[in-house]
Order: structure tokens, then C-alpha cells, then sequence
């Protein structure tokens, strides 16, 4: 995870800080103990193209990815894991 500088060329509201997104993961982790879904989730703190190698084909029924908003990101992820 890094957080992008935000200029004219990117603005994003929900891209936080270190803090925030410390926050964020808390949450999320305290949700999969709470409705007993440890043994169906990954999490994984790494840029797309090196999340989605470590897959098969067809492995995943549902992909959560929290990363820049942009077309081009965008489009990349999805191309990468669909």
C-alpha cells in the first residue's frame, strides 16, 4: 500500500493515510470474526498484479480490491482478476 500525492492529474477523497487505512483494516478484521468468515477470506496487502498470480483461474467467487479509482487502475484490475 502507498498513498498517492494528489494533484491535478489524480484527486481521490477516500485515499488516507497510514492511520486511516490502519482503521480500515481493523474494521474489516473485526467484521470477519464477527460473522465467522476467517476461513473463507484472504486478505492481502499487495499491489493487483502480484495478488492475482497467486490464484488459479476460476479460484475466486469474490474479490474485494481497495486501490486507486482512476480508469487506467481500474481496468487493470479488473483485467487481472477477471
Amino acid at each position: 500500500w502507498r498513498q498517492v500525492r494528489q494533484g491535478s492529474h489524480y484527486a481521490d477523497l477516500l485515499n488516507v493515510g497510514d492511520r486511516g487505512q490502519a482503521e480500515h483494516m481493523m474494521i474489516t478484521l473485526k467484521n470477519l470474526q464477527r460473522h465467522s468468515l476467517w476461513s473463507m477470506a484472504s486478505i492481502l496487502q499487495l499491489p493487483s498484479r502480484d495478488a492475482a498470480a497467486l490464484f488459479k483461474d476460476e479460484q475466486l467467487a469474490f474479490v474485494y480490491v481497495d486501490a486507486r479509482h482512476d480508469y487506467c487502475s481500474v481496468h487493470e484490475d479488473l483485467t487481472l482478476f477477471w
